[in-house]
């Protein structure tokens, strides 16, 4: 299916999106907890090779006492924040991703394809913060190879829609893996830009270490209009789900929010590209620093949001054709 975009359509769409985003008010701030559903794909952007498919079932538990955790973990929500002591919360999620080769008619991928694999796994984390800084702490669990079940979820989905079958040549072999993760994110400023745009905007900076990766990480994202209280960057897989920093008392209105970021990352190892820690494997030669584009859309009505990300990544790695984009939708209710 194709449609065209004229510039007089553009125009039109950037009018009502400014109006809707311009009316918003102020929300109040209730506790709530949050259940959320987020699907990537690059079929957004009309490929399927690179990080070509994700899903993912996030629980996130907000505004809790310290009480809430078990008593062996309060030592270490003491040493979160430090310097000021705010709400505890937390959560989990379970997560399959898949990676494809560019070429995947070829039998031998060569040094400029990247091998199939996938991840199947979930994450636990722990958070303390307020809205102007938080800092959270995590453990993701899982597996690679063809125990993800990656290759028979993407054969039922090609069969589905009558898509073509893949060969799965060249996969990853089966590998546990064990990631830990620090994020710490700050409020950096927020206010009414003209006058009438509420907007904020936050800094993160984080740690991983595994043998999924091992990376130093930076993101910058601004947010404006009636934005919901759910802080989420549409790049993160293997690190802490959504933060809730606060929440809105349901009115029963229709608020949109619109949302613009950029990422940076220093990776020393990533399984996807560098292929089986323990084993040989098919690899290629990764490249260390990556920058990625985030930009999209938040709606929300009562107690349901939804929003969508367009994500665009530099090359990861030698050979690879360009700068590779795919979409990312979450859907969450919150309780």
């Amino acid at each position: 299916m194709q449609f065209t975009i004229t510039s007089k359509r553009v125009r039109r769409l950037c009018a009502l999106l400014v109006s809707a985003l311009a009316c918003s008010q102020p929300l109040q701030a209730v506790p709530t907890d949050y259940t959320l559903i987020s699907f990537d794909n690059d079929l957004f952007s009309g490929s399927d090779q690179d990080y070509t498919n994700g899903v993912r079932l996030s629980r996130i538990f907000a505004d809790k006492s310290p009480d809430f955790l078990p008593s062996q973990l309060n030592p270490l929500a003491d040493h979160l924040l430090p310097e000021q002591r705010g709400t505890i919360n937390g959560g989990w999620f379970l997560a399959q991703y898949m990676f494809t080769p560019e070429d995947t008619d070829r039998v031998d991928l060569g040094p400029h394809n990247r091998p199939y694999a996938g991840w199947l796994g979930g994450c636990v984390w722990l958070r303390e913060g307020s809205q102007e800084h938080s800092r959270s702490i995590g453990l993701a669990l899982g597996m690679v190879g063809p125990s993800s079940l990656a290759e028979q979820t993407q054969h039922a989905v090609h069969s589905m829609l009558g898509g073509t079958k893949y060969p799965w040549n060249d996969q990853l072999h089966d590998e546990p893996t064990l990631n830990l993760f620090l994020r710490d994110r700050r409020e950096l400023t927020s206010g009414e830009a003209l006058g009438f745009m509420p907007y904020s905007l936050h800094l993160e900076l984080g740690a991983d270490a595994g043998n999924i990766r091992s990376a130093l990480l930076s993101r910058a994202l601004l947010r404006f209009g009636q934005y919901s209280g759910v802080y989420h960057f549409p790049t993160e897989r293997f690190g802490p789900g959504p933060e809730i920093l606060e929440e809105s008392v349901d009115e029963g209105k229709f608020r949109l929010a619109g949302f613009v970021g950029v990422e940076g990352t220093a990776t020393a190892n990533d399984i996807f590209l560098d292929g089986n820690t323990w084993r040989d494997s098919h690899s290629v030669d990764r490249n260390t620093y990556v920058g990625t584009l985030v930009w999209g859309f938040d709606l929300r009505w009562k107690n349901w949001g939804l929003a969508y990300a367009f994500l665009h990544q530099t090359e990861e790695f030698k050979g690879q054709n360009g700068v590779h984009s795919w979409g990312s939708l979450v859907l969450g209710i919150s309780f």
